[in-house]
């Protein structure tokens, strides 16, 4: 029943620490050789709870394994009269290994009390082809 937007939001707690995720292979988003992601989602982040420490986590998968790892926590100095804070930042992509390796985005909790992530949005800007 808590939500940033719409009707409903995905509670992360130290047994379900990893929001369901963002994924599609390197082959299925461009034929540039690299992209700037924008990447944000909102955190509730409650007065009264003793610590949530939530990142916005961006990466790439190859054979299971993570590479180029970027993960911004929310601030809750910066948190809404509601307790939603934004977490909002660019991800400039690396030279891929493979075609199907995967972009990944997911919201984590990595300490403290249960919380929720709302609005999990990425969005690909390809580079301007000149001839």
């Amino acid at each position: 029943t808590i939500a940033y937007k719409g009707s409903g939001s995905y509670r992360l707690s130290p047994h379900a620490a990893v929001s369901p995720s963002v994924h599609e292979a390197w082959e299925r988003l461009t034929t540039s050789d690299h992209l700037w992601v924008h990447v944000s989602c909102a955190v509730y982040l409650p007065s009264n709870a003793t610590t949530n420490k939530v990142a916005l986590v961006t990466a790439f998968h190859h054979n299971g394994f993570e590479y180029w790892t970027k993960a911004v926590y929310a601030d809750p100095t910066k948190r809404d009269a509601d307790g939603w804070a934004r977490i909002a930042y660019w991800y400039l992509t690396p030279e891929v290994r493979r075609p199907t390796d995967e972009l990944v985005v997911y919201a984590r909790l990595t300490d403290g009390s249960p919380t929720f992530v709302d609005e999990i949005e990425v969005a690909l800007y390809e580079p301007i082809r000149r001839n």
